[in-house]
């Protein structure tokens, strides 16, 4: 009979800050599952005085389990090596202690342990994202829009517009529409960032209209984030952008990319797969209401 977890313990703040252990938790466990357990919010904001809180499983002298919490929202790993053995009950009871007002997972990858968890503990499935893929084709394809500019972001000139517009893109969108200029400023800093990979479509008078921000570290591209002015919506202007942002990839050196897209965001899938895009993995955000005795 296995012996039960360790309580896990609990640090907030400056505490909670990424250690080398956490790190290696979560490489050992993307090498197995292909994705990393947590997402760039929640590592860029750890360690801060508003960032998530962090439970942590000790077992052996090492560490096998994390859990992230913050306003009700969690993510969470256990090593590989250390899966089936209860410590992923306990960090999701642990987890619905802490959220009397409701709690939501997220599973990066959508693993028959996490459905497996889900059930245990009565969530529901309340969200699905894909993460795409494509090849890039090695093709130039010029800006030819004669209603817009593109340039390239500059965080003293374009951080306020892009916040205004981000948020207004992604209105219903629980994470990004979050976005403040503190989050872009923060992750200006990140060793792959590059304003340079991040492109404003403008009118001729100046109103930011359109963005297509990209992601480049160790050789990988990604469409970090794609966004449109609502009002702007059926112009092609996501199309363009996209177009944009495969070519300045191609540039770089870059033959793949990604991209994740809220599965229930018809027109943006339907763009994607017109452009060769195709399923990778599958996250799902998982959520059950109030504490429930166990």
């Amino acid at each position: 009979m296995s012996t039960p977890p360790p309580r896990s313990s609990s640090r907030s703040g400056s505490a909670a800050a990424v250690t080398p252990a956490f790190r290696r938790l979560i490489a050992d466990a993307a090498a197995v599952d292909g994705q990393r357990a947590f997402n760039d919010q929640t590592l860029l904001t750890l360690g801060t005085d508003d960032g998530p809180l962090l439970l942590e499983v000790e077992r052996d002298g090492q560490l096998v389990g994390a859990a992230t919490l913050r306003d009700g929202d969690a993510e969470l790993v256990v090593a590989p090596a250390y899966r089936r053995g209860g410590i992923g009950t306990a960090l999701v009871g642990e987890l619905i202690d802490r959220s009397p007002e409701g709690l939501a997972v997220w599973a990066h990858g959508d693993s028959p342990g996490a459905a497996a968890l889900a059930r245990t503990f009565d969530f529901d499935r309340a969200r699905t994202l894909l993460k795409l893929r494509a090849p890039i084709a090695d093709v130039h394809r010029p800006w030819t829009r004669t209603d817009l500019v593109l340039s390239t972001f500059d965080l003293d000139r374009d951080g306020t517009d892009w916040v205004a517009l981000n948020a207004r893109a992604f209105a219903s969108h629980p994470e990004q529409g979050r976005q403040t200029l503190a989050d872009v400023t923060s992750r200006s800093g990140e060793p792959w960032f590059a304003g340079t990979d991040f492109l404003l479509a403008r009118t001729p008078d100046g109103t930011l209209v359109g963005f297509c921000w990209l992601k480049v570290e160790d050789g990988e591209g990604e469409i970090y984030v794609l966004g449109v002015d609502p009002d702007r919506s059926g112009a092609g202007i996501g199309r363009s952008l996209l177009a944009a942002g495969l070519d300045r990839l191609r540039e770089r050196g870059v033959s793949v990319v990604s991209l994740y897209v809220e599965a229930d965001n018809h027109a943006a899938v339907r763009l994607y797969r017109s452009e060769g895009f195709t399923d990778e993995t599958i996250d799902v955000h998982y959520r059950r209401s109030g504490a429930m005795p166990r």
